[in-house]
């Protein structure tokens, strides 16, 4: 893959990445393996998300200038691709429709991000728990005043990994 041979990089379980409120210039693409996002709230470390195969963090470095505002440590072994904002432009400018599928992904990213860490600061555990299921409601367009009985596509850790909590 000349990609992977111009802006591969591969991690082992247990590394860091890169750290929360360090400075950061870079974006990865996860080729293959697994990347756990965490984040001091409260003095505690908590995971925000476990990205697999498939998924690109780092991207506020890159539309922000900004430092980093979580850590990511590799979960499972990793083959990533790193790209800075030169080439990262050249990306998104040769494939304009790579563009636009990243600037969703951004987008929902930012809006999941930023109410994790809604869910996240609420003071006890089952508040968080509902709140949990609140949100997936609210996603999925439901209403969550006339209906009482929802089903949804979760399990327990996915539960566990938006609150915060053990499983």
């Amino acid at each position: 893959d000349p990609m992977f041979e111009k802006f591969g990089v591969v991690k082992k379980r247990g590394e860091i990445v890169f750290c929360e409120n360090e400075p950061g210039s870079t974006l990865f693409f996860i080729q293959s393996g697994s990347v756990r996002i965490t984040k001091i709230v409260s003095n505690k470390e908590k995971t925000l998300a476990v990205l697999p195969t498939g998924e690109i963090f780092g991207e506020m470095s890159i539309l922000e200038s900004a430092p980093r505002s979580a850590t990511a440590i590799i979960e499972e072994d990793a083959r990533m691709l790193e790209l800075d904002k030169d080439s990262f432009n050249q990306l998104v400018t040769a494939q304009p429709s790579i563009a636009l599928k990243l600037l969703r992904i951004f987008a929902q990213r930012i809006s999941d991000q930023k109410r994790k860490i809604k869910i996240i600061a609420l003071p006890d555990a089952e508040a968080r728990i509902m709140d949990v299921f609140v949100m997936l409601a609210e996603k999925k367009n439901l209403d969550v005043e006339a209906t009482r009985e929802f089903v949804f596509d979760i399990d327990g850790a996915e539960v566990s990994n938006w609150c915060g909590l053990a499983q």
